[in-house]
């Protein structure tokens, strides 16, 4: 995994991703015209358990501005689309007729940066 300082220097703005129990949390920083470093403004979107089997939880902050969510294979080909309502802050994600592998979960509106999950049966 790549140091903040390394990313800040090639210019990204959302790129600092933190493991917890099992899960991945995606955090959206920003920098600052005043300040050099970076700041963590909110976690954008969480996937648990990660990884999972048959059913994940997919919880969201509640000031989100996300549309829909995409779920993209390993290649980055869409396998589902899911329509987010403005308030939601949680989704049921059955993952029972995926087939093993590494997935992401992509916000539509690019706020944040996709979350990496592996679904193992």
């Amino acid at each position: 995994m790549e140091k903040i300082g390394d990313l800040k220097q090639r210019g990204h703005t959302l790129e600092a991703v933190e493991y917890m129990d099992e899960c991945i949390e995606e955090i959206g920083t920003r920098s600052s015209a005043n300040n050099d470093d970076l700041k963590v403004s909110a976690t954008i979107l969480t996937i648990m358990p990660n990884p999972t089997n048959d059913l994940a939880k997919v919880l969201l902050s509640e000031d989100h501005d996300i549309p829909s969510l995409l779920l993209l294979d390993a290649y980055g080909r869409t396998v589902q689309v899911f329509d987010i309502e403005p308030k939601q802050t949680m989704m049921n994600l059955n993952t029972s007729g995926l087939n093993t592998g590494v997935y992401y979960l992509s916000p539509s509106n690019r706020e944040g940066i996709p979350v990496r999950f592996a679904v193992l049966h």
